[in-house]
């Protein structure tokens, strides 16, 4: 969990960055009307399919209609089928709107990224003796309370 006092690893940040880049670009693309336009789907047995709409999720290839997923890698294509040239052109402002706000958003979690790896650059690690050595006398008595209650639990086990 992020927040005061904690982190997010760089690893984590970067498949938060990704999730939240995809989110965007589905909810923008689902939520104009020219994405919905219908598809041809050529399976691998020759057969074409039409689809109002299509999703890839891991290696399948899913449709909008009740019908069984396939392997994305045995679709031979997918194609649109019938959009106008007003179809095609509203499809093309809405996808370079999403591409515009997908990168400021990437911009700003990149800098955020980039602000928490300079502030992580200046931790160094300590050894235990040096963590010890300045243990106050409270550490040092919920430290060893500590140890004993844990030595009961192990020999009550």
């Amino acid at each position: 969990m992020a927040g005061q006092d904690h982190t997010i690893p760089w690893h984590g940040a970067r498949h938060t960055i990704a999730a939240v880049a995809f989110g965007c670009l589905i909810l923008n693309i689902l939520s104009a009307a020219p994405a919905w336009a219908g598809y041809l789907v050529d399976l691998p047995d020759g057969q074409t399919v039409s689809t109002r709409g299509y999703w890839i999720q891991g290696d399948m290839l899913y449709f909008a209609e009740d019908r069984d997923p396939v392997n994305v890698y045995e679709v031979q294509s997918v194609r649109q089928d019938a959009l106008t040239e007003a179809d095609m052109r509203d499809r093309e402002e809405a996808m370079e709107e999403v591409r515009s706000l997908v990168a400021g958003l990437l911009g700003r979690e990149e800098a955020a990224l980039k602000g928490q790896a300079d502030l992580m650059a200046g931790i160094t690690a300590v050894s235990y003796t040096h963590l010890r050595a300045h243990e106050t006398p409270e550490h040092l008595v919920c430290r060893l309370l500590l140890e004993k209650k844990n030595n009961k639990n192990k020999h009550a086990s």
